[in-house]
C-alpha cells in the first residue's frame, strides 16, 4: 500500500460521508488519504466548526496502514501548527471501541457523555486533544 495525501474533493467528501455521515457546513475542509496502488481512497479527515481557538474533527479510516503513513500526524499538523488552533474536539458514537480506545494514545481525554444523543442507548462521548498533550504517531507506533 503507497498512501498519498490530498485536499477533499467532491468524491472523497461522497466517499466520507458514506462512511461518517457528518453535513457539509460553510467552514468544512478536509483531507483524503489515497492509495496509489488502487487509486482509492482509504481515509479521511473533515474539519468544521472552526472557532478562534479550537475546531471539530471527524475521521474515517479503512486501514491501520493510513496512521503509519502519517496522516493523523498530517491533520494534527495542519490544525495546531498552520491553522493555529489549540483544541480539537472530537464526538464519537459510545459504540465505537475502535475510535475510542485509539484517540487516547494519540492524546484525547474524555471531557463529557451526553446520554443518548446518538440514538437510544448510543451515548456521544466528547473528546479533546490539547496541542500540548499530542502524541505523534511514529510510523512503527501506529
Amino acid at each position: 500500500m503507497n498512501i498519498v495525501f490530498q485536499r477533499m474533493t467532491k468524491e472523497g467528501w461522497d466517499w466520507f460521508n458514506a462512511k461518517v455521515p457528518v453535513l457539509c457546513v460553510e467552514d468544512s475542509c478536509g483531507m483524503v488519504a489515497r492509495d496509489t496502488s488502487t487509486d482509492e481512497i482509504v481515509g479521511g479527515c473533515v474539519l468544521d466548526n472552526w472557532t478562534d481557538t479550537s475546531v471539530m474533527v471527524h475521521f474515517a479510516v479503512a486501514s491501520p496502514m493510513v496512521l503509519r503513513a502519517g496522516f493523523f500526524d498530517l491533520c494534527a499538523d495542519f490544525v495546531f501548527n498552520d491553522r493555529k488552533r489549540r483544541i480539537v474536539y472530537a464526538s464519537v458514537p459510545d459504540s465505537y471501541e475502535s475510535a475510542l480506545g485509539f484517540l487516547p494514545k494519540v492524546g484525547f481525554t474524555e471531557v463529557a457523555r451526553l446520554k443518548d444523543a446518538f440514538k437510544e442507548g448510543i451515548d456521544c462521548v466528547i473528546m479533546e486533544l490539547r496541542k500540548e498533550n499530542l502524541v505523534h504517531i511514529s510510523k512503527e507506533a501506529a
